[in-house]
């Protein structure tokens, strides 16, 4: 991504000297710890100092044997607003793209976003013909950017090879990946589609349910009660995990995430497997 231009943080190999810090002295904290390959914010620190970065550090490599080649990251922290670009296409030429905007995620500013909404943004388009059109992509693919408010620029984070959790906004809201992606398979191509209702939202049900006991946990009973109140008034057009005339999915996911939640304590399902 880098060599094709497009903008990328800052990132450093995690080498950590004998007294546990580390090495490159051009980090700038705070700054992000991350595995090289994962799902999802699961092995994602922000982390403030030297220290705090070895640790997290040393807790993947010895939680999950993360080390050489898949080691951990340090990556620049980036803030601000997230989107992701989702696109289609057919052996190294775009046959559909799709952008959203993030408006709330799982567990604050890290993770899977339960609420996003249908966004124009060519440059982010752009940004993804460029870097996969050389590679002869063929398929679909998520990009998730940050826009650095601070520099004004894009900053990739991650490409995920995959359909995306939130695939439905999309259908909704005039691009139906699946339909596509199918035709291509059978017919060899499709005709270009990128235009889409703009401002069209979907929620991730059982996701604003994680994000209520994230807020309590870190905010007490007020953050809980806000996040609560803003969950009764928020209103989509579609969901992840939800259809009237099939609801057994979302009883089943609560279900999965509830039992889970009962032997971990965790918002998140076991991770092992997950990372690297």
């Amino acid at each position: 991504a880098r060599s094709a231009g497009i903008p990328v943080p800052a990132t450093y190999r995690a080498e950590l000297s004998t007294n546990g810090e580390t090495l490159n002295a051009s980090v700038a904290f705070p700054a992000i710890v991350k595995p090289q390959i994962g799902n999802s914010a699961k092995g994602v620190f922000i982390v403030s100092s030297p220290a705090e970065c070895s640790e997290k550090i040393g807790f993947l490599r010895s939680r999950y044997g993360l080390d050489g080649d898949r080691g951990p990251i340090v990556q620049e922290y980036v803030e601000g607003p997230g989107y992701g670009v989702c696109v289609l296409f057919c052996h190294g030429e775009l046959r559909a793209a799709f952008c959203e905007r993030y408006l709330l995620s799982k567990e604050g500013r890290l993770g899977t976003s339960v609420l996003r909404e249908s966004v124009e943004r060519p440059d982010l388009v752009e940004h993804a013909r460029t870097l996969l059109e050389p590679l002869g992509w063929h398929g679909v693919a998520h990009l998730d950017f940050i826009h650095d408010e601070e520099r004004d620029r894009q900053v990739l984070i991650e490409v995920n090879p995959r359909f995306w959790g939130a695939l439905d906004l999309a259908v909704a809201a005039g691009v139906d990946f699946p339909w596509l992606l199918y035709r291509m398979a059978l017919e060899g191509d499709v005709d270009l589609v990128t235009e889409y209702r703009l401002g069209v939202r979907s929620r991730w049900l059982v996701g604003e349910l994680i994000h209520l006991v994230h807020a309590a946990r870190m905010e007490g009973l007020s953050g809980i009660g806000s996040a609560f109140w803003g969950m009764l008034r928020r209103r989509a057009q579609s969901h992840d995990d939800f259809r009237w005339s099939d609801p057994v999915p979302l009883f089943a996911e609560m279900l999965y995430y509830g039992r889970r939640f009962a032997r971990s304590g965790s918002t998140n399902p076991i991770d092992v497997g997950m990372i690297g």
